[in-house]
């Protein structure tokens, strides 16, 4: 990118930033789904992030595998995933946009009741908005 284009990207990154919407808690399936579900959902979700690291951004099996081994997140029940899981993935992974993992499992609360990852993912999602707005 040149400095003339500099301008012009930043308004487009303000455009995408401004209209970008973080699903609340209750926008997340209450269903359980399977991992192919969870990365097709996590995608669209998060696929802001493609406009700006460009096609390369994905959520694949092996990272969602990996947050669950380091103990960044519970494990699937049954191989399914709840509305919990998908909240720890989608803090993760908007998270890992500015951080990285070792910070993360720092920050990241683990070992707390399902009420308490509803309001820290709530919190994070309004403190998202805000930020972006």
């Amino acid at each position: 990118m040149n400095v003339k284009e500099t301008p012009a990207r930043i308004q487009e990154c303000q455009t995408l930033l401004s209209g970008y919407h973080m699903p609340q808690w209750e926008e997340l399936p209450s269903i359980d789904l399977y991992m192919d579900q969870v990365i097709e959902l996590v995608n669209r979700y998060l696929d802001i992030y493609r406009s700006f690291q460009g096609e390369n951004f994905e959520i694949t099996r092996p990272m969602i595998n990996n947050y669950v081994k380091l103990n960044m997140m519970p494990a699937p029940e049954k191989k399914k995933y709840s509305k919990i899981h998908l909240a720890y993935i989608l803090v993760i992974c908007t998270l890992k946009q500015t951080l990285n993992i070792s910070t993360i499992r720092k920050i990241l609360p683990t070992g707390i009741s399902d009420d308490e990852v509803k309001k820290t993912y709530t919190s994070f999602v309004q403190n998202q908005e805000k930020a972006f707005k």
